[in-house]
């Protein structure tokens, strides 16, 4: 059952400079008493800005632990400030089990391979936790009790960002009536281009409301040299008061500044959110499974499907599954770009049951270190052994070379609510 969660921003200055190359960073920290067999979930969200006016290109990596010990994947991504991406966000994800009545200490780590770049530790920047215990271990907790998406119709309008600051609403839902003790998890997913002749260097950022309360921010430069990303958002909530709790409206929006040059698209746009409650019937966490490839893995610039793998999953009469995939790439020997898709799929028996939409990023000859993520939430009612598979496909030329998968960055991760 789920017995506590909690955003954690650090109270300490804002801006933190890294000045010592490869030299690991503690940007958030946070003890927390755990019995044996409580497991443990951990998100985590930075945002770094390269310094240099000289056009050098800085390398932001980042990773959750507990202590020393790592309990995610190793994310990195190349920024370059002068005419470049200078803002990157990152996201991962992570767990850990206890074995033994403890005190975790629970730390979102940061380095950087250059002698000039910060990381925004209050504004941007996040820990988060999810406890769960055992159902029948005492304490009390919530079941999962609803899985909410929203849906467009329109899954290839486009709409321009034509302001020096415009933020549009992309898509919305109302939850309807929710106790004041129910918690609730939200994700949302925006992705942005570059018009095809900007000069302009745009900022976009996606965001994720509960009631109006910004739970997380997602912000990156999109240029020409970068002119293709996906962002994700994501964050914890409850009812504030009578008044929200009779009606709680949750959206994902996106924002541009500082050009004329973004363009935003629905297909590539995603919101949901996971109900829990200690009323009614309900669903625990049954399972956490992670998987990682035992080898780095080649993806070349053909448009063909690699499958980083299947995680199976029993379904005996119901089940939700919330699944984060993440990627750490590295263009090699290429100097022309490509474009990268992400996608997870369901299947059973051989036949995909259910797709997410694509999380997309472009890698160019000035940043061949790409990290992507993809998080969606599916439920499933058929029963028997399902298969969960994440794939990338890349788009170029020969002269793009291969996307090398890392397989210390390229982690997938399962979280089964089940009866």
């Amino acid at each position: 059952m789920l017995a506590e969660t909690e955003t954690i921003q650090s109270s300490d200055e804002d801006l933190v400079l890294v000045s010592q190359a490869n030299t690991p960073f503690v940007l958030i920290s946070r003890e927390l008493d755990v019995m044996a067999g409580d497991l443990v979930v951990l998100k985590g969200q930075v945002l770094a800005t390269e310094n240099r006016l000289d056009g050098s290109t800085g390398r932001a990596t980042v990773w959750l632990a507990n202590g020393t010990s790592r309990v995610s994947p190793l994310l990195s991504k190349d920024l370059k400030r002068r005419g470049g991406n200078h803002h990157g966000g990152l996201e991962l994800d992570g767990f850990l089990l206890a074995d033994r009545d403890q005190t975790l200490v629970l730390q979102l780590w940061v380095k950087t391979n250059g002698p000039d770049m910060t990381f925004h530790r209050s504004s941007y920047s996040r820990l988060m936790f999810e406890r769960y215990r055992p159902t029948g271990a005492g304490g009390e907790g919530q079941l999962l009790t609803t899985l909410s998406s929203a849906r467009n119709d329109r899954s290839t309008f486009s709409f321009g960002v034509d302001a020096p600051f415009s933020r549009v609403n992309l898509l919305e839902m109302d939850l309807g009536p929710r106790a004041l003790t129910d918690r609730v998890y939200l994700t949302a997913r925006g992705a942005a281009e570059v018009r095809p002749g900007t000069a302009s260097i745009d900022m976009f950022g996606t965001e994720v409301f509960f009631n109006n309360q910004r739970l997380s921010v997602r912000t990156e430069n999109a240029t020409p040299e970068n002119y293709r990303l996906t962002q994700n958002a994501f964050g914890w909530a409850s009812p504030r008061n009578a008044g929200e709790a009779r009606s709680s409206v949750i959206q994902a929006q996106v924002y541009g500044a500082n050009g004329q040059g973004l363009l935003t698209n629905l297909q590539f746009a995603n919101l949901q959110a996971l109900v829990f409650s200690s009323v009614g019937p309900g669903l625990p966490l049954v399972r956490v499974q992670r998987l990682y490839p035992s080898r780095n893995l080649e993806v070349l610039p053909d448009g063909v499907e690699v499958s980083l793998g299947d995680i199976p999953v029993e379904v005996n009469h119901r089940a939700v599954l919330r699944v984060a995939a993440q990627l750490q790439g590295e263009g090699t020997t290429g100097s022309a770009p490509m474009s990268c898709y992400l996608r997870i799929e369901v299947l059973k028996d051989g036949v995909v049951q259910a797709r997410s939409p694509f999380a997309t990023r472009y890698i160019s000859a000035a940043y061949r270190g790409m990290a992507l993520r993809n998080e969606h939430l599916f439920e499933l009612t058929s029963l028997g052994t399902h298969l969960v598979r994440p794939r990338v496909k890349c788009f170029g030329t020969e002269a793009s070379g291969t996307l090398s998968l890392l397989e210390t960055g390229t982690w997938t991760l399962v979280d089964t609510y089940g009866d």
